[in-house]
């Protein structure tokens, strides 16, 4: 027996077709390289970027200029995501428990649950990727499958597989129905919870924090200096309104009898050709020559009641051919 006939050949394994192991063996080792600095690098970077743009909501109030803001912080969301994404798959760190801390803060914004990602994503939808029965991900139904639907599913379900329903596919299939909402397998259903918890915190602390902003700018130092001048970015400019007609007049009030609301010395102007309305502050002068400042209570075909400003002085009522005229007060110097 030659040594030909005993020794076997070896011949190279054929490698499976769609394999992505040529792409992964042509890779240079540069790539996996992943220093603490440059994660952190990057964390930062789109954090302060959010921060800032949080901050740039909150004092910008042009229509315009919000719109481009929220763009950007769509953006910058997105950029936050792909870093919680990176630290998922472990790429982002070479320590698991930073990859862990970062990761879970940079889903917050994007209001994901790191727990429950972890599972869909890099257990159920890597390892087996469209596979019918376990990536729940993106899997389509049979012709069978659909004849069965009724005509509201039919229509969700060509909606969510469409270019503009892929984004309501994945908030209402993955994220509602899967990582807020879904029962999770009792072996993780303990940590996805928690991160659940961790997402409605921060939603919760979101929500209290630009509340009590809103709440301190619409008081003292919020919209105006410390001179009482409007200051910042949410005032609208309106026109000033048209004081009287042409037959309007000034009055000065001279007395106390009207404290608290004219003061002596105050000025009131006065339209004899405006409207007059239940609650309106007027002149009324008799056809005895008295002349009063009160506020309308009633008025008929026959009396008119009218409420002292002043609570030391009595309400009046006149029957109408004892008024010679009324007229409103349509400003005041106060």
């Amino acid at each position: 027996m030659t040594p030909e006939t005993d020794t076997a050949v070896m011949e190279p394994r054929a490698e499976r077709s769609g394999s992505l192991k040529p792409v992964i063996d042509a890779l240079p080792e540069s790539v996996y390289d992943n220093p603490t600095w440059k994660g952190m690098a990057y964390f930062a970077r789109d954090a302060v970027l959010y921060v800032g743009l949080l901050v740039a909501l909150v004092f910008v109030s042009n229509i315009f200029a919000v719109a481009g803001l929220e763009i950007v912080m769509a953006l910058v969301v997105s950029g936050l995501f792909i870093i919680g994404h990176d630290a998922a798959h472990g790429a982002l760190f070479k320590s698991k428990r930073m990859n862990a801390t970062i990761g879970r803060l940079a889903f917050l914004p994007s209001l994901h649950v790191w727990e429950g990602w972890i599972l869909g994503h890099n257990r159920v939808h890597h390892a087996f990727t469209v596979r019918q029965g376990f990536d729940f991900v993106w899997h389509p139904v049979t012709p069978a499958e659909f004849a069965q639907m009724g005509w509201w599913r039919r229509l969700v379900h060509r909606f969510e597989w469409s270019w503009a329903g892929a984004g309501v596919y994945y908030i209402h299939q993955i994220w509602i129905k899967k990582m807020m909402v879904g029962q999770p397998p009792a072996r993780w259903a303990k940590a996805i919870r928690r991160d659940r918890w961790l997402v409605v915190a921060f939603v919760a602390g979101m929500t209290t924090l630009f509340s009590l902003i809103g709440v301190a700018q619409a008081g003292a130092g919020g919209y105006f200096d410390d001179g009482g001048f409007p200051v910042g970015s949410g005032w609208d400019e309106v026109a000033f309104p048209h004081i009287g007609g042409s037959h309007a007049y000034a009055l000065e009030i001279a007395g106390e009898s009207m404290v608290p609301v004219y003061r002596d010395g105050d000025i009131v102007i006065v339209d004899p050709e405006a409207a007059v309305r239940r609650g309106d502050r007027v002149v009324v002068k008799t056809q005895e020559g008295e002349v009063l400042a009160k506020e309308l209570k009633r008025q008929t075909a026959r009396t008119i009641e009218l409420k002292s400003l002043n609570p030391e002085h009595e309400d009046r009522t006149f029957s109408m051919d004892q008024v010679a005229w009324i007229a409103r007060i349509i400003w005041s110097s106060q």
